[in-house]
């Protein structure tokens, strides 16, 4: 009997003769019953055998078979199959989908898990733990016991590169040889990184000064001089891929001082197609300019780092104008002695070169009588460590006074000095005369 279905009896021995003598008499019966594996594989098949003697006493006894020779099978589906062009990493977390077809009677659950070998490590080949999950298994009776279904899912929750493998053998012996795929992209052998590259970008300039930056600046500041030049280096990695998949820059140069000092947007950056690849800019040239950086890695993910506004200039300050204006009453003389104190007209520029400029640090001067300090002082300091470019001074106007009664020589000189805030220096000088002593009148009579 194969699934409660009964088959014709088949009869083993009969005993014929009519009027046997009792030593004919056949009191036992030795035979082999074969049941074809193919024919009746099935978890309910019942053996019957019966027994008549010549009296007519019955005796029936059975016994019970559990036949497999179906092999399982296996199929493996996969929620994302979009990888980055085609080279095996993910953007997003995967969940697979396993259906085993096997016997409800002849699967084992748990080795059917324990055959799921999954491997998840890092960029640098350290094990990610707890990295995945795998489900319960449920089960759906099918048509017939061999068409019954089981099916588990691996959630790859965490970032990581992936391999594994799946095995398993029924509890009848029989091994699976077959797991289909069907149309999953790279089934067995992924990486899943959803999250961003990372790093630091660098300046240096040749004096020595060194910032870093990790991440896109906004708002921008321009409180980084140089007047020799600026190396921009960086040190990128992801956690997960052993390597990204480029670094490239682009670099914003301004033609005037106002330009490139609005911080891009994500969505601006987005929007740019001049990258360049990455690997170290050396800018000796003057020059304000801003560098953006796109980090992408192998599934994707992209950031974008960006330095603040940074300035090469090895023009020094010019004192444009030195003018020495006095008003006095009566009109001064025509020959350019001054009989009082002197008004001195300052104007200091910081020239514009190659679309930019460092900005005024500090405007001092210093009044010289015949060689000795009378007076000095400082006009102008900046001092703000992270200007923005409108905060940079260009150019200062001002003026000082020469005090008569601590210059009343024929050799009055005004020096003013003037430094930019990449270092660069210069100074100037004005020479007048002074002249406050009253002629003496002397009156003789002969």
């Amino acid at each position: 009997v194969k699934d409660n279905q009964a088959e014709e009896p088949q009869t083993f021995f009969t005993f014929t003769e009519e009027e046997p003598e009792f030593e004919a008499l056949v009191d036992a019966w030795e035979g082999k019953i074969s049941v074809p594996l193919e024919e009746y594989s099935s978890c309910d098949v019942q053996v019957y055998v019966q027994v008549t003697d010549n009296a007519g006493n019955i005796s029936e006894q059975h016994v019970a078979l559990d036949l497999d020779d179906t092999a399982p099978t296996a199929t493996v589906s996969f929620d994302n199959n979009q990888d980055n062009q085609g080279n095996g990493y993910f953007d997003e977390q995967r969940t697979a989908t396993v259906v085993i077809t096997e016997r409800t009677h002849h699967f084992n659950e748990e080795k059917a898990t324990n055959g799921i070998q999954i491997q998840a490590v890092d960029a640098t080949g350290t094990l990610v733990e707890d990295a995945y999950t795998i489900s319960p298994w449920t089960t759906v009776e099918g048509n017939t016991p061999d068409e019954t279904i089981h099916t588990a899912t691996i959630f790859f929750e965490k970032d990581a590169n992936y391999t594994w493998s799946m095995s398993y053998t029924d509890e009848a012996g029989n091994v699976m040889k077959t797991v289909d795929t069907g149309d999953s992209v790279a089934p067995y052998k992924f990486t899943v990184d959803t999250t961003k590259p990372y790093g630091t970008v660098t300046a240096t300039s040749q004096e020595g000064g060194v910032k870093g930056w990790n991440d896109r600046v906004d708002p921008l500041t321009f409180g980084f001089w140089s007047k020799q030049g600026i190396t921009i280096t960086g040190e990128f990695q992801d956690d997960t891929c052993a390597h990204l998949a480029k670094v490239e820059y682009y670099k914003i140069s301004a033609a005037k001082a106002t330009d490139g000092t609005t911080a891009l947007t994500k969505e601006a950056l987005d929007q740019v197609t001049q990258w360049k690849p990455f690997d170290k800019l050396e800018i000796t040239q003057e020059e304000q300019f801003v560098v953006y950086l796109k980090l992408t890695d192998l599934a994707g993910n992209y950031r974008y780092i960006s330095t603040d506004g940074l300035i090469v200039d090895y023009s020094a300050p010019m004192e444009e104008v030195i003018a020495p204006e006095v008003t006095i009453t009566p009109p001064q003389p025509i020959n350019d002695i001054y009989n009082g104190n002197v008004e001195v007209a300052i104007e200091v520029k910081d020239p514009l070169r190659g679309g930019t400029y460092s900005g005024l640090k500090t405007v001092s001067y210093q009044v010289l009588n015949m060689g000795e300090v009378t007076q000095s002082g400082t006009l102008f300091a900046f001092d703000k460590q992270n200007p923005t470019q409108d905060e940079l001074q260009q150019s200062w106007n001002g003026a000082i006074t020469v005090d008569s009664q601590l210059n009343n020589s024929n050799d009055v000189k005004i020096v003013v000095f003037a430094e930019d805030n990449a270092g660069n220096s210069s100074k100037d000088q004005v020479g007048i005369q002074i002249d406050i002593t009253a002629p003496a009148i002397e009156v003789r009579y002969d």
